[in-house]
């Protein structure tokens, strides 16, 4: 008990404090400079180059776009495409095709199957952020169901539709409409076209889309014996926002649009009905595109007060830190300080 109360007696009585004493070295004095150098540096940095005093947002983004007709493809100084090499294709020698099975009436099962080709292309904005390209329609006439009639009809030209696109991002900061923007290969990343901020009129055309994603489509859809001009394909287009990138001090907003084959999915619309006066379904028609999508990813920063004063608070924290290594080394290498700290 009495060890307790000599104890509160001591505290009440007594005050302590850390006391500034001087120590006459010249090598401690420029490792303190050099290390409070190196802090302030480092903590300059962080804000500068990892942009630690602004906040970042995911973007939403909205895309316009319009259309060239295959009579303009050569803009980009391509040729328009060759016919479509549908001979000896297993689903147009009017036998049977049974790729993948399915019921008579959908056409895969049915015979008196033919094919023809249309040199033409209709593309079509279905939704704020995708269009389609007819590449095939598949016309079944069940009129008499059990001698049903296909028609497989292939658009040859949708290589060369020349698509157009506007895009816009929006936080909750700031938009930001055709910013520059850079499309890329989804396959390699290497940049195909490079559209300085406030050019919209690009003039791509689907084959260009097309090979950037690494799709072919007098190739077979892989894991089926299918032409993907058949199956049809589903291409995303990433738009990739930024404008505070780690070790950049360039504040420019750019898009960076990856083209991005989807694997596995099949390009399908969906049906169409046609019936007849006493409402029979006669005619069936399936059709297939190339499926374009635009979606956004990316991050976009803005300075933010609250994240500054957090910035300069690390540095200070961090100057303190630095000291008491200073003291560190002093205890250990000079004498001076034990005795002067104890004093």
């Amino acid at each position: 008990m009495g060890k307790v109360s000599n104890f509160i007696a001591y505290q009440l009585s007594t005050y302590t404090t850390v006391k500034t004493i001087q120590i006459k070295s010249q090598r401690l004095a420029i490792g303190n400079i050099i290390v409070t150098v190196v802090v302030i540096v480092l903590g300059l940095l962080n804000v500068l180059l990892s942009h630690s005093a602004a906040s970042f947002e995911t973007p939403s983004s909205v895309v316009n776009i319009w259309f060239n007709y295959p009579s303009l493809a050569n803009l980009n100084g391509t040729q328009l495409s060759q016919p479509l090499r549908v001979t000896g294709f297993p689903y147009c020698n009017n036998a049977t095709y049974n790729v993948p099975p399915t019921s008579a009436t959908s056409g895969f099962g049915a015979s008196n199957i033919s094919c023809v080709q249309m040199a033409s292309s209709v593309a079509n904005s279905i939704a704020s952020n995708e269009f389609i390209s007819l590449s095939f329609v598949q016309e079944t006439d069940i009129t008499t169901p059990t001698q049903p009639k296909t028609t497989n009809t292939f658009l040859t030209q949708v290589e060369d539709q020349v698509v157009n696109f506007q895009h816009s991002a929006a936080t909750s900061f700031g938009s930001f409409t055709n910013p520059r923007t850079r499309l890329r290969s989804g396959v390699t990343g290497e940049v195909f076209m490079d559209l300085p901020k406030g050019i919209f009129k690009n003039r791509i055309t689907i084959g260009d889309l097309l090979k950037l994603a690494g799709v072919d489509l007098e190739e077979d859809l892989p894991g089926w014996k299918v032409k993907q001009r058949m199956s049809g394909v589903v291409i995303t287009i990433r738009l990739t926002y930024s404008n505070l990138r780690p070790n950049d001090l360039s504040s420019e907003t750019i898009c960076d649009a990856y083209v991005i084959r989807q694997p596995g999915l099949w390009g399908t619309i969906g049906y169409h009905f046609v019936e007849d006066e006493q409402g029979k379904i006669t005619i069936q028609r399936l059709q297939r595109a190339v499926r374009i999508q635009f979606d956004s990813a990316g991050t976009l920063g803005a300075f933010n007060f609250t994240s500054f004063l957090l910035s300069v608070v690390s540095i200070v924290v961090t100057l303190g830190a630095s000291k008491v290594l200073v003291d560190v080394i002093a205890w250990h290498f000079h004498p001076q300080f034990r005795s002067n700290k104890k004093t």
